[in-house]
């Protein structure tokens, strides 16, 4: 970041004059003293200088990510998990899966404390998830039932 005073960004800012017919006006070059000029030309060369860094920056940030995995999917911890959701993470998952895009892209999953970025492990533990919501449903009795 640039260190730009603000008397420069001033030079920036047009003036107020509730006397003028024109509500902002900007003090023409001419008219500036030379410590003003020099002052707004330094100011305009640091904020072209921090462009330039911030250019620099974003190609290096570029460089670096070439030939890198950029991008990764997050998965819900499956402890979380209502029965809806496992089934379509399930479903969304197995897809990935069968049509390649799971080897494209790294995955970042978890089951309690437990972490994988294997999306078949994830999928194993959302189906174990899955089952263990049906025992513990099986074993209610529901006001329907009674």
């Amino acid at each position: 970041m640039s260190n730009i005073s603000l008397s420069a960004y001033r030079n920036w800012i047009p003036t107020f004059d509730p006397n003028q017919s024109k509500s902002l006006s900007y003090t023409k070059w001419e008219d500036r003293s030379p410590e003003d000029r020099a002052e707004s030309i330094k100011a305009r060369a640091d904020v072209v200088a921090t462009f330039k860094r911030w250019v620099e920056v974003d190609r290096q940030m570029a460089a670096d990510a070439k030939g890198h995995e950029s991008h990764y999917r997050g998965a819900p911890n499956v402890n979380n998990l209502t029965r809806e959701q496992a089934l379509y993470q399930i479903e969304y998952m197995s897809e990935l899966i069968q049509s390649g895009e799971a080897e494209k892209t790294a995955l970042s999953a978890a089951k309690g404390t437990q972490t994988t970025s294997n999306y078949r492990q994830y999928v194993y533990w959302v189906q174990q998830h899955l089952e263990a919501l049906d025992s513990e449903g099986a074993g209610q009795c529901t006001l329907a039932q009674a």
